[in-house]
């Protein structure tokens, strides 16, 4: 069987900052004012998703990779 060259893997973002998530109101202020610490952005998750498309993540795959800061 001949290589498809088919890549799959898996973005699992943490906490990221978005218009939904300052808005929502059912987050207790501790829990809100932690969070607010260091968010990830929509930006964060997009450079992670553009190195995985790209030659450089050509041997990377099945993988599920963790964009969370750290967390």
């Amino acid at each position: 069987m001949e290589p498809r060259n088919i890549r799959v893997n898996a973005l699992a973002p943490g906490i990221i900052m978005t218009k939904g998530l300052l808005v929502a109101k059912k987050l207790d202020p501790p829990l809100k004012a932690a969070l607010l610490e260091r968010l990830g952005l929509l930006e964060d998750v997009a450079q992670v998703a553009l190195f995985l498309a790209s030659e450089e993540a050509a041997y990377i795959s099945g993988e599920r990779m963790l964009t969370a800061g750290g967390a």
